[in-house]
């Protein structure tokens, strides 16, 4: 196979192939590291047949929402709620808005006064201040989430990953990941190395 040695029964095989052979499930970490990258593409080391959700960081969404006849403008928050969302030229923190009931609005003045940005009981968030039945650019960040298979030989792969990754909980920085120069390979279940690892 040239460069590559197989995992397999063989009569001759590199100590750093049965080194990788006696590990369970069939994973193919690169030396101790269970997440290591060769070039732009990271390489993630897990039991054979399984599935890993790595994070990818976040996405801007964006959509238009029009303005009520109160000059408000109601946002639903994605199941992982964001830090902040952009409403127009506002950006507003989460965290610091306050929780306050959405009034009543009559003749386009609200039952009960709300002159700041707040969010609701239910979790939405509202921004005042804009004119009724205006368009409103809203712009929410929610988080991308990649199910990565792993292979019949323990390890999957993201082609082209960039920036800050997230596996098992663990934050990696794809730059800053061990390179092994050359990828594992797998040919109908068996497993091979490129014998730069083992040197």
């Amino acid at each position: 196979m040239g460069h590559l040695q197989e995992f397999a029964k063989a009569s001759i095989v590199s100590l750093g192939a049965l080194a990788f052979a006696a590990l369970p499930g069939g994973a193919i970490p690169f030396g101790s590291n269970k997440v290591y990258r060769v070039g732009q593409d990271v390489i993630i080391s897990a039991p054979a047949g399984t599935k890993v959700d790595v994070g990818l960081g976040s996405r801007v969404r964006n959509k238009a929402v029009v303005a009520g006849s109160c000059g408000e403008v109601k946002i639903t928050l994605p199941k992982t709620s964001p830090a902040t969302v952009q409403v127009g030229t506002k950006t507003l923190t989460i965290a610091n808005l306050p929780t306050q009931s959405l009034p009543s609005c009559k003749n386009g003045q609200f039952a009960e006064a709300r002159t700041a940005d707040f969010k609701t009981p239910e979790g939405k968030v509202v921004a005042v201040g804009f004119t009724p039945s205006q368009s409103v650019a809203i712009g929410i960040a929610t988080p991308t989430t990649r199910h990565v298979s792993i292979n019949a030989c323990g390890f999957g792969t993201i082609k082209n990953a960039s920036g800050s990754i997230t596996v098992n909980g663990q934050d990696y920085n794809v730059s800053q990941l061990p390179d092994a120069g050359a990828a594992p390979a797998c040919r109908k279940g068996t497993a091979y190395t490129p014998s730069s690892w083992s040197r």
